[in-house]
């Protein structure tokens, strides 16, 4: 059953973990495209998916005017990703791209039937729950509170130098800053131990 409301710390949580576990992540900004790669997902432009694919409109993308959609295949085994290329900025792209992995990593196509089939089948309540999950995921894999932080990038301008994120994502998380007041969980602190040669860079040139 889909949760009523957005699980925020589930998202971030797992967010954490996908940053610990994935190996090839040392500094930023984050690749989302060499995710899809190491994991074997398929990620395509809505212009490669309509030769790919064989459809006038793969995913229902324009139909629906979503940036990009993930479906999985019958087996269960295969995402596939179309996403808009001409979403501008760049910078926008590797957002979108995230939101996307989020859903996977999420398990939101595997745990919701009804998410199976792009997302078609549910009510426009569940349909902003998965995607504020989703958005809660991208956020805090490619502008991770506690590395960020502990880094002294905390204004948008700096963040969206070194996370590569639009002015939008930045200034939402130079307002967390100020807004939340917490102290680092285990997590937090593993990820800062992580990237503490990257910290130490910023930090020491």
């Amino acid at each position: 059953m889909i949760p009523k409301k957005p699980r925020f710390n589930y998202s971030r949580s797992k967010a954490k973990k996908f940053l610990l576990n994935n190996t090839s992540f040392t500094s930023f900004p984050v690749d989302p495209f060499q995710v899809y790669r190491d994991q074997g997902w398929l990620l395509f432009t809505w212009s490669e998916a309509k030769s790919i694919l064989g459809s006038n409109d793969p995913l229902k993308l324009k139909k629906t005017g979503a940036e990009a959609r993930t479906s999985i295949t019958r087996g269960g085994n295969i995402y596939i990703t179309v996403y808009d290329d001409t979403i501008v900025p760049k910078s926008r792209v590797r957002w979108t791209a995230t939101h996307e992995i989020g859903h996977i990593v999420l398990n939101h196509l595997i745990e919701y039937e009804k998410t199976a089939i792009n997302r078609g089948g549910l009510f426009k309540e569940e349909y902003k729950v998965l995607e504020v999950e989703a958005d809660t995921f991208a956020a805090e894999v490619l502008t991770p509170f506690a590395v960020l932080k502990e880094s002294g990038i905390t204004s948008a301008h700096n963040i969206k130098k070194i996370c590569d994120v639009s002015s939008k994502a930045s200034y939402y998380r130079e307002t967390t800053f100020k807004k939340v007041k917490k102290e680092f969980d285990i997590s937090d602190r593993r990820l800062v131990s992580k990237y503490k040669s990257f910290i130490h860079e910023v930090l020491h040139g």
